[in-house]
């Protein structure tokens, strides 16, 4: 896939058409390939805008455009995303606690218990880490040279 012809700068948007014509099928024709196939070529614009600004860009994938955002625009979205992405890791956490574990073999069990005392040690640092933190003072470490008389 070549992208050099792109213009890939912080805050553009490679509209469908386009997308279409990089892909060689139209969306009409099979949406989940279509889809599919949106997801690489993000991903490879993804890997071009690293290699041509040597640092991670956030690039979305926005009906059926893809939009390269800028650094306002990433300091929005991806904490939105990593807040749901931990939303996603809760709900797992609360279905892996559901299963039944009679069926499951001694071995089976054994990791099963594993990984959720693991899942639920981290989702409790998690909780811990994302209230308000309190401000600890500044203690002194080196000795005060003059003392106020």
């Amino acid at each position: 896939m070549d992208l050099s012809g792109l213009e890939l700068t912080l805050g553009t948007r490679i509209e469908v058409l386009e997308c279409e014509l990089l892909l060689n099928m139209e969306r009409g024709q099979d949406v989940e390939r279509f889809a599919v196939a949106m997801l690489g070529l993000m991903d490879a614009v993804r890997k071009e805008l690293k290699r041509r600004h040597n640092r991670d860009i956030t690039v979305r994938v926005v009906k059926h455009g893809i939009e390269i955002l800028n650094d306002r625009e990433a300091a929005e979205y991806n904490p939105k995303r990593y807040r749901d992405g931990l939303k996603i890791a809760r709900r797992a956490h609360r279905r892996l606690l559901s299963v039944n574990v009679a069926a499951l073999t001694p071995k089976e069990r054994v990791e099963h218990d594993r990984t959720i005392g693991r899942q639920a040690q981290q989702l409790s640092m998690l909780r811990r880490v994302m209230d308000d933190l309190p401000v600890q003072p500044v203690e002194r470490d080196r000795p005060k040279l003059f003392k106020k008389a």
